[in-house]
């Protein structure tokens, strides 16, 4: 019946699109997601709380979201930019359940991450330049 309650609280989840300015650089794997009622499916469909723990920040740009597939490999991507590091960085990346990811594909998303225009597009959309404290991880 949980199931059935979720579905049902999905159609009264407000669809606030989070309007971020350019094009991100293409990475096949990763779709980022755009807008709240996206961000509860992801959570829905994934088994894990990252509309309820990251909505307020992912709304304000503090926190970016993504949807991860690779062949039959499937993840969500929390991305944020921390007090001590002059870029944004992955804060989390975890599977159905939370399950663990294997580095190799934690390692391909940093390897897009760290290029210079999509730190660029971050940088741009992020809400301040102020430098965030880390969120804590907060799927488990």
């Amino acid at each position: 019946w949980t199931k059935e309650i979720m579905d049902i609280e999905q159609e009264h989840v407000e669809c606030i699109n989070y309007q971020y300015v350019n094009e991100l650089p293409s990475n096949g794997s990763l779709e980022l997601v755009t807008n709240s009622k996206d961000l509860y499916i992801e959570g829905r469909l994934m088994s894990h709380c990252v509309y309820t723990n990251y909505a307020s920040q992912v709304k304000d740009k503090s926190y970016f979201v993504f949807k991860f597939t690779d062949r039959d490999v499937r993840a969500t991507v929390g991305i944020t930019k921390y007090y001590d590091h002059n870029g944004f960085v992955i804060n989390q990346m975890h599977g159905k359940h939370n399950k663990s990811i294997d580095q190799c594909h934690q390692d391909y998303v940093k390897e897009w991450l760290d290029k210079p225009d999509v730190q660029q597009w971050f940088t741009e959309n992020y809400k301040t330049n102020q430098l965030a404290s880390p969120p804590e991880m907060l799927w488990l």
